[in-house]
């Protein structure tokens, strides 16, 4: 009988140190995201608008440089940007727009949104499952950043701690951030002005 209380006892020791708190597991991916500005990272962005709708952008970051694919107003665009300069090709016009980038368009990070969540906000499981926790945050008393949503829903990978889906609304916009990767080549956010042989260059650096 002694022999079955210690097995049951070291089992429910080994379950205690496999659980984590959601503040543990916040963590764990901001540190993924984290990776993901050295080694490139790839997302869905989508941004709901009231009356407008949803614009969904595709987006490839390294470092300061970028790269997004999206469609609005029935243009289909694809933006590069390496923090000094925005490269915008207009694909229905055959045209490219060759823009300096202004301070507030470079620190408009729409992951910073998450950054330090385990910290703005308290954090609880919802749900759980095989293949993720279900987390959502809600503002903390002491944040009083009025950029920062009241809350915030968070579907977390179990193993890799990938954000699935992260989810925050404020001021009536819903953003959703969501297929998440890891990896980014230099060539994918580098603009390459010779593949668009036949496009129109507007080039309004400088005003």
């Amino acid at each position: 009988m002694k022999r079955i209380f210690s097995i049951i006892a070291f089992a429910l020791i080994a379950i205690g140190a496999l659980a984590q708190t959601p503040e543990e597991i916040v963590k764990n991916m901001e540190a993924v995201m984290e990776q993901g500005e050295q080694t490139g990272m790839v997302m869905t962005v989508d941004l709901r608008f009231p009356i407008i709708g949803t614009l969904s952008t595709r987006a490839w970051n390294l470092g300061k440089k970028s790269y997004m694919e999206g469609s609005m107003q029935g243009h289909t665009l694809r933006i590069w940007s390496d923090g000094k300069t925005n490269w915008s090709y207009d694909v229905d016009d055959n045209e490219i727009e060759i823009k300096d980038v202004k301070p507030s368009d470079d620190s408009d990070d729409k992951t910073g949104t998450f950054k330090g969540t385990s910290e703005g906000y308290d954090l609880s499981i919802t749900k759980e499952t095989d293949e993720a926790w279900f987390i959502t945050g809600k503002k903390s008393r002491n944040n009083k950043s009025k950029d920062d949503p009241k809350k915030l829903d968070m579907v977390i990978a179990k193993g890799t701690f990938y954000p699935i889906n992260l989810s925050s609304r404020l001021k009536g916009v819903t953003l959703t951030i969501r297929d998440f990767e890891l990896g980014v080549t230099e060539e994918k956010v580098t603009f390459d002005q010779s593949q668009f042989p036949t496009a129109t260059v507007v080039d309004k650096r400088g005003q």
